[in-house]
């Protein structure tokens, strides 16, 4: 795919910009924001030729995006982006964009830029019809340069929706579902949301990253350019911060922490409360569906956790549970436990366990011994 094309991804197959897709594939029909739209996807195949798409010239006049053009690739010239509105305008007019195929983000405002987009649209009961970027060019049609940044903190300095390449190395802390939590060279942790190709595992490095952020309950969340989360190497893995639990704060919020001696108390389904020594109390969502060991009275945990905020309430997921006393936490009771990994059983790393099935979990102590066993649900 040239920078001018998305991947689409959520079938079976990956098409680029021009390809042909075989007869025979289907769907259901629905309505969505207004207009039609084909899920429950079946018998897509692999395309076996290629044809040309040229973009339709269109200008912002009023009334230049609508039911009629919904979905057509199309070309503006001449376009001044306004980031803070997310609406672009031309010579003819005006009219809202949204970055929803994630494409690259001029970081000069003050210039004009011409644009590859899709017509889309949004609102349930008053449909409004907006481009889809897919690729900014220089008013001259070159190419718009990638700003690269060192890190996170670089990265947020610039404008939201702004991708950047980070030229440090960003290292895998955990990966569950569409959430990736990283930590950049400066110490800065951050959580990558989005569908990624590539499997991470903690200490896994990837350098290169493609990537902007944005806003979500107000607090900044990096969106990936895919192609460019490819593992470039591994390094130690990274260890959670040991907090108290009156430390915790949202100034925290996707840093990967860890709390000692805590009880657990089962709220509900999949909440808990964990309460330390001083009888200062938090709450735990098991988001990520992790074995929560038996709770028994008294009985006390090691929780690693990662903060958040979920409509408007501040909360922790944990990715890790641990008994405080002699099992699994140590060897004789003298070590305590470093990592726990798990795997299939073919020997391949998984980022959690199997909730129905056979699995290897491999726990790690810190003093170098390493227990095995093999668990089924």
């Amino acid at each position: 795919m040239d920078e001018r094309c998305k991947w689409l991804c959520f079938v079976l197959w990956c098409y680029q910009k021009g390809d042909v897709i075989p007869a025979g594939f289907g769907g259901t029909k629905k309505t969505y924001d207004g207009e039609p739209e084909l899920t429950a996807l079946k018998d897509f195949a692999t395309s076996t030729s290629r044809e040309n798409v040229t973009a339709e010239e269109i200008t912002l006049a009023n009334g230049s995006l609508g039911h009629a053009n919904f979905g057509h690739y199309v070309y503006v010239k001449g376009v001044s982006i306004d980031m803070q509105n997310l609406k672009m305008t031309d010579g003819a007019g005006t009219a809202p964009f949204y970055n929803a195929m994630n494409a690259n983000m001029p970081a000069d405002l003050s210039k004009k830029y011409n644009v590859y987009a899709i017509v889309g649209s949004h609102g349930k009961t008053n449909t409004v019809y907006q481009l889809l970027p897919l690729e900014f060019l220089n008013e001259d049609g070159t190419p718009v340069d990638l700003p690269e940044v060192a890190n996170l903190a670089e990265l947020y300095a610039k404008t939201k929706g702004t991708n950047a390449k980070i030229t440090g190395a960003l290292t895998a802390v955990y990966q569950n579902g569409r959430n990736l939590y990283v930590k950049d060279d400066a110490g800065t942790f951050g959580l990558v949301y989005g569908t990624l190709s590539n499997q991470f595992v903690n200490g896994d490095q990837i350098s290169g990253a493609v990537t902007n952020w944005i806003e979500f309950s107000g607090f900044k969340e990096l969106i990936p350019i895919d192609a460019s989360f490819v593992k470039s190497g591994s390094v130690s893995p990274v260890q959670p911060v040991e907090v108290a639990l009156e430390e915790i704060s949202q100034d925290m919020m996707h840093n990967y922490l860890v709390a000692k001696n805590v009880v657990l108390t089962v709220d509900s389904t999949n909440f808990y409360t964990m309460t330390d020594a001083e009888g200062v109390k938090m709450k735990l969502f098991n988001k990520f569906a992790i074995t929560v060991p038996e709770i028994e009275n008294g009985k006390k945990f090691t929780v690693k956790f990662f903060p958040t905020l979920f409509k408007g309430e501040f909360q922790l997921y944990p990715v890790e549970v641990v008994p405080e006393n002699a099992g699994l936490n140590t060897v004789d009771g003298t070590s305590r436990v470093k990592r726990v990994e798990y795997f299939d059983t073919m020997g391949r790393q998984m980022a959690q366990p199997v909730s129905n099935g056979l699995y290897i979990e491999r726990i790690s102590f810190e003093d170098g011994k390493v227990r095995s066993r093999k668990v089924v649900k």
